[in-house]
């Protein structure tokens, strides 16, 4: 595992919307989100029905509206090696507790990055333009459908 450890058993850990906790929109523990940790990253799962907060922000993410995640951690006790290279100054986390993930428009690290994956919603907008449903000047446009 990575910095975080094993999250998959760790405590109840929430996403939420842009670091507000009035806005959680998934959480470990059986709210939809699963985590896994390693040596190269953390990696977020949710998938959430049912819920227009949730519908709404993943309509933000695939409208690149919402670009990547950020995670509130603590440091855990001797958990950070901080190295000073002539004029730079690193840190590097080797033990934290994950406490939240923000779905964020600007994320703090550029690798930080989300997406939102659907094959109905692509049938949906390939079929929608077959049928005609759509006028031609709308094409391409962004329709989105929830199940």
């Amino acid at each position: 595992p990575g910095a975080f450890g094993d999250v998959a058993a760790s405590d109840d850990v929430v996403l939420n919307f842009m670091h507000d906790r009035a806005q959680p929109l998934a959480r470990t523990g059986g709210g939809g989100m699963t985590l896994t940790d390693s040596a190269e990253r953390l990696e977020m799962r949710a998938k959430v029905v049912g819920d227009p907060d949730f519908d709404r922000a993943m309509l933000k993410v695939r409208n690149r509206v919402m670009r990547g995640l950020s995670v509130e951690f603590r440091v855990e006790r001797d958990g950070e090696v901080i190295r000073e290279t002539g004029s730079s100054i690193s840190r590097v986390v080797k033990r934290a507790k994950l406490m939240a993930i923000g779905l964020v428009d600007l994320p703090a690290y550029p690798s930080s990055t989300v997406e939102a994956r659907d094959k109905r919603i692509r049938y949906f907008q390939d079929y929608a333009n077959y049928c005609g449903i759509m006028n031609p000047d709308q094409r391409g446009s962004n329709i989105f459908l929830y199940v």
